[in-house]
């Protein structure tokens, strides 16, 4: 069985692939909810942005090894983030999924503002 450079076989990323498929919004709202544990393991000090249409904004913090999310007005100029992520439950699903975001971000349902590379 294929492994994923995680250890993992690959179950949970087929998962949410699925509930991207059958409920983008559920899909859309479990990854904010994991956002602490996937933010704990970005590089030191960095702070993003994540805009859902319809569901509310993040602000996302690396603490080194620990992270904070905190609600934030979405649309607001950018705080110190480095950038902001803006999209739909749906595209947010895919994406996180393992789809290619190259797709969403040529037809703007996938937006991104501030330090593109940091993105």
């Amino acid at each position: 069985m294929a492994q994923n450079g995680d250890g993992s076989d690959g179950t949970a990323q087929r998962a949410l692939q699925r509930m991207a498929e059958s409920d983008p919004e559920l899909a859309a709202r479990l990854i904010v909810q994991s956002l602490p544990a996937a933010a704990a393991k970005l590089p030191d000090g960095l702070r993003y942005r994540l805009e859902l249409d319809g569901l509310g904004a993040w602000t996302v913090s690396s603490l080194g090894g620990r992270a904070k999310v905190a609600e934030v007005l979405a649309g607001a100029d950018l705080n110190g983030e480095a950038f902001a992520i803006s999209t739909d439950a749906e595209t947010l699903a895919r994406v996180a999924s393992g789809r290619n975001p190259v797709g969403p971000l040529a037809s703007g349902r996938l937006k991104l503002r501030g330090r593109r590379r940091k993105a």
